[in-house]
């Protein structure tokens, strides 16, 4: 009988070991997820703070793989729209990056420091988009009707005054200014009697 009663109080303590067991493991596994949660988010945040927000949706988007949050979520895809917001200023489609920041600067649950970078971002490409839109572009147009009309003088004219305005020098004005330059050149020659190839943008 006692030897009974030990053999049930030893399986009792097995039975017990074990349940503890798996539950030490089962919290253990739990704790590794939330880490790796909060390792992801850290790493995003530091990647957008840089401005890298490729890196930094990757990482959102692990931290989501890991624990489906709002914010996870929310920072995956406000990330996403800095990360085409970029491409396209890079492609110089100002209005395009204007519709990525709009939607990365107002996203709901969205992380604060790429919500302030997107307003900042919005602000000035609409600056650079209305400066092309209402200073270049009629300048521009005017150049070429003249070049196109055997007018090289006025079409140099126009190009200077673009080439002239305060912020053409700006990163944002590369592609505009190099069609200018080229159009002048161009006009230039002709007017000096050269025989030029005139592909003009």
């Amino acid at each position: 009988m006692k030897r009974s009663k030990i053999g049930v109080a030893i399986m009792a303590f097995f039975i017990t070991l074990f349940a503890v067991g798996c539950s030490n493991s089962s919290n253990s596994s739990s704790n590794n997820g939330s880490d790796k949660y909060t390792t992801y988010m850290s790493q995003g945040k530091d990647a957008a703070s840089s401005q890298k927000y490729e890196a930094a949706e990757e990482k959102f988007e692990d931290a989501h793989d890991v624990k489906a949050t709002s914010e996870s979520k929310a920072y995956a895809d406000q990330a996403g729209a800095m990360k085409d917001a970029q491409e396209e200023i890079r492609e110089y489609e100002f209005k395009d990056a204007l519709g990525e920041l709009n939607k990365a600067a107002n996203k709901t649950n969205g992380y604060s420091v790429m919500t302030k970078q997107a307003a900042k971002l919005y602000k000035t490409i609409n600056k650079v988009q209305d400066h092309i839109t209402h200073d270049i572009n009629p300048l521009y147009k005017q150049a070429k009707l003249s070049y196109r009309d055997g007018n090289y003088q006025a079409t140099v004219e126009s190009c200077d005054q673009i080439l002239d305005l305060s912020y053409i020098n700006g990163k944002y004005y590369k592609k505009v200014k190099k069609n200018v330059k080229h159009l002048r050149k161009v006009a230039n020659a002709k007017l000096n009697g050269e025989d030029v190839n005139d592909d003009i943008d």
